[in-house]
């Protein structure tokens, strides 16, 4: 029996669908689990290394099977993660998880289709989102007035503004 290139595709494709299925349903199980604030550090960073080794398996998987828009997509969100990482630990919740859990369904929703056609814009519009780098504590508080500015005016006899 002879086999071309698209035959043996068209028999793994069935088993790749099936396995990133059961490791987007982890992804998305361990990504809950990571957005609880109570969890201790150590299972922090061991919940975070396995969310990692999953997204890393399926953006493989998916690449080796022609599948590009999954295994572009999972390497976002793998990279947004580790982007975020501090030290071993993910944040504890915040708005990056609501970003992370959008990637988790759109590749989800390719994988359900068995198809990874995706929105063009939607995609990129994804893409640059887990790109943005984390918002440090400065970027969500408000600037406050620096009090040497305040001094020194003072001694200049200026008013502080």
């Amino acid at each position: 029996m002879d086999y071309n290139d698209d035959d043996i595709l068209q028999q793994i494709l069935p088993v790749f669908f099936d396995k990133a299925r059961s490791q987007l349903l982890q992804a998305n199980r361990t990504l809950l689990l990571l957005e609880q604030p109570e969890m201790p550090d150590a299972i922090r960073a061991t919940t975070a290394t396995d969310l990692l080794r999953l997204l890393h398996t399926i953006k493989g998987d998916a690449g080796a099977v022609g599948m590009g828009n999954i295994s572009a997509l999972a390497h976002a969100l793998e990279s947004s993660m580790k982007l975020h990482r501090q030290g071993e630990l993910l944040p504890r919740g915040g708005e990056v998880f609501s970003l992370w859990f959008q990637a988790l369904d759109a590749l989800s929703g390719m994988v359900e289709r068995q198809d990874d056609t995706v929105d063009p814009a939607e995609l990129e519009t994804i893409k640059a989102g887990l790109a943005a780098p984390p918002k440090t504590e400065s970027d969500e508080e408000p600037a406050k007035p620096k009090g040497k500015k305040k001094k020194a005016a003072a001694k200049s006899g200026e008013p502080s503004t």
